[in-house]
């Protein structure tokens, strides 16, 4: 049935307080429509809000069959333009050390609650970079509940409409080879540098532990100089 204009609800100005609601449903709807299994968290506590999942492709014989997709999905919704959000430490954390794929899924409502925009975040890269660089400046013990890490998508990130059929496919691309997956992102946090400007340089120093923290302080500029025994 066509909307009625004198329908008190037709063109209705969404609440606010829903807008974060609407996305979620978005994000389901989207997921769901595209062949995912779509599954929210019993509790809403560990940083992600759902978990899309695929079965792997059945062209090959079953003992070939290779591991199912699998990847964790925040969401953020914002009115009027997408938003700048801000991510705790602890969740930042854990998307990171967590082996599989996160990625954050920003949604952009207008003010009828429709999308207009989205983009996709994937967890990976310059983002582990980021974090592991925060968290080695953040003092032992701080509190990582409080302690906030801005997430921002660039332009490269935006998904192009229609958005479910993009998020489907940049999903996909940015996963590859689902088997292999864990063990590429275990390589990026293990290897990663903090920014462009790679040296090596083979020093011999103490191995103690406390050594060891200080040339990690030390990689990232918390500390100024090192005195190694030879160079």
């Amino acid at each position: 049935m066509a909307n009625d204009p004198d329908d008190e609800d037709f063109g209705r100005m969404i609440d606010e307080k829903d807008v974060g609601h609407i996305g979620q449903a978005e994000a389901h709807r989207w997921g769901t429509k595209q062949g995912f299994t779509v599954n929210p968290p019993l509790r809403d506590d560990k940083g992600w809000d759902f978990i899309f999942e695929r079965d792997a492709p059945r062209n090959v014989p079953l003992d070939r069959v290779g591991p199912h997709l699998r990847a964790m999905i925040q969401v953020k919704t914002s009115l009027g333009k997408i938003g700048h959000h801000q991510v705790t430490m602890k969740n930042w954390i854990r998307m990171v050390r967590e082996p599989m794929p996160w990625f954050i899924l920003f949604i952009n409502l207008d003010e009828t609650g429709e999308a207009q925009r989205a983009s996709l975040i994937h967890v990976t890269g310059r983002w582990i970079g980021i974090v592991l660089k925060r968290g080695r400046e953040m003092e032992p013990g701080a509190k990582e509940a409080t302690t906030k890490i801005t997430a921002h998508p660039t332009e490269e990130e935006a998904l192009a409409p229609p958005f479910d059929v993009s998020l489907r496919k940049r999903i996909i691309a940015d996963i590859g080879d689902v088997g292999s997956y864990m063990s590429r992102k275990a390589a990026i946090t293990d290897t990663i540098g903090y920014d462009d400007h790679r040296y090596l340089v083979h020093m011999t120093m103490p191995a103690s532990p406390e050594d060891l923290e200080l040339q990690a302080d030390f990689a990232i500029g918390l500390v100024k100089s090192l005195h190694p025994n030879e160079i």
